[in-house]
């Protein structure tokens, strides 16, 4: 009789599958992959030796959230984070009250309105006078 393999081994071998595989260019691929991902999460992360923790800190209110969000795109687009927008995004939403969903702010971080342009080019000289370090 033939022995079933482990289903986390399955696991991790169609996520190298997914992330190495230069034939997943479709959108629906993509697509694919990223739900298979989102489903298991949990096992990857188990499978390394991780855990995933949740916070036992409640999220801090901001009270102007837009205005927030505007300092930290401009940071971002300055190079200050050394991570994804995605990164980014998901870690002041599951660290601040923004009063709004996680795909809105991660919408509202594409683009700075136009009442806080200035703070980009604010930070742009800052930079550019070296007053912010890299």
């Amino acid at each position: 009789m033939k022995r079933l393999a482990d289903p986390d081994k399955i696991v991790m071998e169609c996520a190298v599958f997914l992330r190495e595989s230069g034939v997943v260019n479709k959108k629906s691929w993509k697509v694919f992959a990223e739900q298979f991902f989102r489903y298991y999460r949990k096992t990857i992360l188990s499978y390394y030796g991780y855990e995933e923790a949740e916070f036992q800190v409640p999220r801090r209110h901001v009270t102007k959230p837009f205005f927030f969000l505007s300092v930290m795109s401009a940071l971002f687009k300055i190079g200050i984070f050394g991570c994804s927008l995605r990164g980014l995004v998901d870690t002041l939403y599951l660290s601040f009250d923004l009063e709004k969903s996680r795909s809105t702010d991660r919408r509202l971080f594409y683009d700075i309105l136009p009442q806080y342009e200035f703070l980009l080019s604010y930070f742009n000289d800052l930079k550019s006078t070296g007053k912010i370090e890299e």
